[in-house]
């Protein structure tokens, strides 16, 4: 049956077959985007924590990781299985002129034995898969990690993003194993099994070479890039590597900026708190000792009042007039009064003055060219193709993969569709993004800034 050939490990050339097929289809499913609403739920159009459907979404940085890191993955380890199984040998031992080696039993290269252009196509593959790895443990694990904030992404997206950095990988790893475009034939395969019988018919791997990729046209096998070729493609992947990285780090040093300022403003309140509440204290213990205050003198008022109402003893054997009695509250003919202390009655105009113990909310917008959406900072970036267009870094990617399928050939249509599907993806989100900024910021946003294209889109 065909189920039996169809496995993802290791990848057999029944399933490289249809999986191709398939994703050569990819960007009919992608342009859907054009023409449904700007629904896309992550990075600056993330779904608000008002959305009930926010409960699907995962952490920023626990996403990027977990959904990109199996791309790197799958594609070391699909190329290196299939290299065995078609003789390639990646990272193997390697003799000029032998027909064997740790590719398997003999040789699928042309002229029956291993010669110097056998060996340099072989470390084009090796360069080839090195660089994948490259951008992928870059884009899975430091960018993630640098990035001071990562906005939540959907359960949605992750998932469809998974389905992407497996396919994907598993073709370009095929393509660089030794699996060409074209399976094999009943016919090319008994005859392929024939040739090996003697040797490896009763193992897995010689039963599974008489279902792999025919020998007959082994420039199938071979990357069709001249050196040319190849070296022009490599030094277009590094332009768009480090391009990408320069305006990733634009984009983390603006996270880091709005990180700072968050962590600034949350001191500035902490410590505004903390004044406030050693002012409320010391307002307390005013008021507490006013009230004693207070309380006394009322009981000294008390206790004279009852003292006033005692008649005073009088001098009855006496008519002198140094002799006469002493009028109660009187004191050598002084008056002697008792005062209440009061507190004292704030003045209206201290009243109509701020008071510097309460914090007050700054204006939201002060200035034109920053927005906030849901507790979060956005600011129009600058610098380097920030100046053209939005999304300079999905422009880079797009040129760093066409660099990559420079360098692999145009037999590589793997590589070519990862281009394609790429940018049917990315594009249309990109101009999504567009109009996310010019009903952001309006005015604000230059009216020559593109999407992702220069001058172009």
């Amino acid at each position: 049956m065909a189920s039996e050939y169809f496995s993802l490990y290791p990848l057999t050339p029944e399933t490289y077959t249809l999986l191709l097929t398939l994703w050569t289809f990819f960007p009919i499913v992608s342009i859907y985007q054009l023409f449904i609403s700007d629904f896309y739920p992550m990075g600056k159009t993330t779904l608000p924590r008002s959305s009930k459907w926010s409960l699907l979404n995962i952490p920023g940085r626990i996403a990027w990781i977990t959904m990109e890191l199996p791309s790197p993955i799958w594609l070391v380890i699909t190329a290196f299985t299939v290299s065995r199984m078609t003789g390639v040998g990646l990272w193997g031992e390697y003799e000029i002129g032998s027909t064997s080696g740790t590719g398997g039993a003999g040789t699928r290269y042309l002229g029956g034995q291993r010669e110097w252009s056998d060996l340099w196509d072989k470390r084009k593959r090796e360069v080839l898969v090195v660089l994948y790895v490259v951008h992928y443990l870059n884009r899975a694990i430091i960018n993630p990690l640098l990035s001071p904030t990562s906005t939540p992404m959907h359960l949605l997206v992750y998932l469809l993003a998974h389905i992407f950095n497996i396919i994907n990988p598993i073709l370009i790893g095929g393509y660089l194993g030794g699996f060409s475009q074209t399976p094999i034939s009943a016919s090319s395969a008994s005859s392929s099994s024939a040739s090996s019988s003697s040797t490896s018919t009763s193992t897995p791997k010689a039963e599974f070479s008489a279902r792999k990729i025919s020998t007959a046209s082994p420039p199938f096998l071979k990357l069709n890039s001249s050196t040319a070729q190849f070296l022009l493609g490599i030094t277009i992947w590094l332009l768009g590597f480090v391009g990408n990285l320069y305006h990733e780090r634009i984009l983390r040093e603006i996270r880091m900026v709005k990180e700072k300022e968050k962590k600034e403003e949350e001191r500035k309140h902490e410590e505004e708190e903390e004044v406030g509440e050693k002012k409320e204290e010391a307002n307390n213990d005013t008021s507490a000792h006013l009230a004693l205050n207070a309380l006394h003198t009322r009981l000294a008022l008390i206790s004279d009042a009852d003292a006033d109402s005692i008649d005073p003893p009088q001098n009855l054997g006496s008519d002198d007039e140094n002799s006469k009695p002493i009028p109660a509250g009187s004191e050598t003919g002084t008056t002697s009064t008792i005062h209440e202390t009061k507190p004292k009655k704030p003045n209206s105009k201290e009243n109509t003055t701020t008071n510097p113990w309460v914090r007050e909310q700054p204006n939201p917008n002060p200035n034109p060219n920053v927005k906030f959406i849901d507790g979060r900072k956005y600011v129009i970036p600058q610098g380097g193709l920030f100046e053209y267009i939005l999304f300079p870094h999905y422009f880079c990617e797009w040129i760093e993969w066409t660099g990559f399928a420079i360098a692999a050939g145009s037999n590589c249509t793997p590589a070519i569709l990862f281009v394609v599907n790429e940018i049917s993806t990315m594009l249309p989100r990109a101009m999504a993004g567009k109009r996310w900024y010019k009903k952001t910021f309006g005015a604000q946003l230059p009216a020559d800034r593109k999407a992702a294209i220069p001058f172009l889109v």
